[in-house]
Formats: structure tokens, C-alpha cells, sequence
């Protein structure tokens, strides 16, 4: 899988865009292509959601890690220069795509790698 695949090429701005609507359209979109399926509302959970938390957080980083590579890493966000910055932006996108809240009053585990991140947001859609 190329970039490509999870996030289109760079747009005006020179950043890659999204290769798939927002909201529920592009929710189900990514779902199937990963094999999944998702209704309008439905939550994404599993590879389909990790696929698209890898196109959001390289989106978040201006596209400086493709989202390929963040696939592709066993680092941890901080090894892989995430900045608290992009780290923020995730979390805007995440909230506004996927219309949970984030909780940064307790422990934030779940942002030390797109694993952890992917199991707290299945759980966390699953609700």
C-alpha cells in the first residue's frame, strides 16, 4: 500500500489531502477499502480505523511523516517526531471526524502510538 491509498496528493497548499470524504462518507469509504464495512454513523474500529488515524495524524504533522510510514512504525509519536502541536491537531480531527470527546484529564496512554490509539478508539465508538 502507497500513500496514495490513504491520503491523495498534495493539494493547493502543498499538503497531502485526504483521500476520502469526511464524516460517515468517508468513514464507510475507508472501511471497505480495508475489507470492512461501515453504514452511515457506523464506527470505524480495527485496521480501517487505524488506516484512517494514519492519514489524520500525517495530516496533522503537514504531511512531514507520510502515512505510510507511521503505518509502517513500531516507534512510539515521540520517536517519531510528533510534535505536541500535531498531536492537538489529531485530536481536533479526531473529534470532529469520528464525534467522540477526548478525555486529557486522566491518563493519556493512549496516545503514545497509533496502536494504543486505535484500541482506545475502538472501545471509546463502541460506547
Amino acid at each position: 500500500m502507497s500513500h496514495q491509498d490513504v491520503a491523495g496528493p498534495a493539494g493547493p497548499t502543498g499538503l497531502a489531502e485526504p483521500a476520502e470524504p469526511a464524516g460517515p462518507a468517508g468513514q464507510a469509504a475507508v472501511a471497505e477499502r480495508a475489507g470492512g464495512t461501515a453504514g452511515e454513523g457506523a464506527p470505524l474500529s480495527g485496521d480501517a480505523l487505524r488506516l484512517w488515524l494514519a492519514g489524520a495524524l500525517s495530516t496533522a504533522c503537514d504531511g512531514e511523516l507520510s502515512a505510510q510510514e507511521i503505518l509502517d512504525s513500531d516507534n512510539s509519536f515521540v520517536a517519531m517526531g510528533i510534535t505536541s502541536i500535531a498531536t492537538i491537531r489529531l485530536v481536533d480531527l479526531i473529534e470532529a471526524e469520528l464525534d467522540v470527546m477526548i478525555d486529557f484529564g486522566g491518563d493519556t496512554w493512549f496516545l503514545q502510538d497509533l496502536d494504543a490509539l486505535t484500541a482506545y478508539l475502538t472501545d471509546l465508538t463502541r460506547s
